[in-house]
């Protein structure tokens, strides 16, 4: 898919329906981002988590934040930056944030 179509703006109300797809993962209104809190066995799971997700965010160039305590992480997700010379999706829920979701969930199916 293309860097363009990856970024096109999700509306609101499509956002909820996407997210039905998208295990465990809510948006927030607050922060205008979607979000999920992983849970692991202790810290040193967490962080190997985290790593993951690092690595899958350097390769989508698309890099969701991250808040550890302990042994639960928190990743939201939404777009800062785009190509789009006038920014107007930086602040917003694209497809490239669903996408994300998607991935990271997997990286914890793998190790199932």
């Amino acid at each position: 898919m293309s860097d363009k179509i990856m970024s096109k703006k999700i509306i609101s109300g499509i956002i909820l329906k996407e997210l039905n797809s998208v295990d465990g993962w809510n948006y927030s209104s607050e922060k205008n981002c979607i979000e999920k809190t992983f849970h692991f066995k202790g810290f040193n799971s967490a962080m190997l988590f985290c790593n993951a997700v690092a690595f899958l965010a350097n390769k989508y160039q698309h890099h969701p934040e991250l808040y550890i305590s302990f042994n639960k992480v928190t990743v939201s997700c939404q777009t800062h930056n785009t190509d789009d010379s006038s920014n107007s999706l930086s602040g917003k829920i694209t497809e490239l944030d669903l996408t994300i979701a998607k991935e990271i969930n997997n990286i914890l199916a793998i190790g199932r």
